[in-house]
């Protein structure tokens, strides 16, 4: 079984607060370099995955991240195959991952934008509809730079700007001009790379 791109994406739509049935689920399936790494590949322990999730977000294991690792961890991984991967599984590694993305964001955010990693070309104070398509993709290459070694292709990226217009269609027009839907849009991006299949196997 391969998981891709688009399944971690519709399940960190889930976590961010959208709904995952206004994700475009007929959209091609690309995994994060999953045709690359299908043939060989074992899925990551659950003890690894918190730790390079730690890693690559440059964010410590906290109380609540721990609480939250021991919650979830005994679903992220029953075997190392990758044939054994199941949605509750994938959902528990979403779920984990948002939460790093969460504190990685938000700390970001409290941060003069020269000083930041991944989000020094967005305004946090204004509206999700004010990042222009540059400033989202910087911010989601800097993403896959730090997470999977290497920009996302061409095709990725077509994916995860699609998932940012569902993502935008799915805002109720009252909440539209609230700036906390910029943060949402960013937590679900990097949510659905950090439980992409490309992260979570070696």
């Amino acid at each position: 079984m391969k998981t891709n791109l688009i399944s971690a994406l519709a399940i960190a739509a889930f976590v961010a607060g959208c709904t995952p049935s206004e994700m475009k689920s007929a959209t091609p399936s690309f995994g994060l370099g999953s045709n690359d790494k299908t043939v060989g590949a074992t899925l990551m322990s659950a003890e690894q995955m918190v730790r390079s999730m730690a890693a690559v977000t440059k964010t410590e294991i906290n109380t609540n991240l721990n609480n939250e690792y021991n919650a979830r961890k005994a679903l992220m991984t029953g075997s190392y195959a990758v044939n054994s991967v199941t949605s509750p599984m994938m959902i528990s590694i979403t779920n984990l991952a948002s939460r790093f993305c969460e504190a990685t964001i938000n700390r970001e955010a409290a941060l003069p934008a020269g000083e930041r990693r991944f989000f020094g070309q967005v305004d946090f104070s204004k509206p999700v509809a004010n990042l222009s398509p540059a400033q989202y993709t910087d911010a989601v290459e800097k993403l896959g730079l730090s997470i999977l070694g290497r920009r996302p292709t061409p095709d990725e990226m077509a994916i995860l700007t699609e998932g940012r217009g569902d993502f935008e269609n799915a805002i109720p027009a009252a909440n539209k001009t609230q700036a906390a839907q910029t943060k949402l849009l960013l937590l679900f991006s990097c949510s659905g790379v950090l439980s992409s299949f490309d992260f979570i196997t070696i």
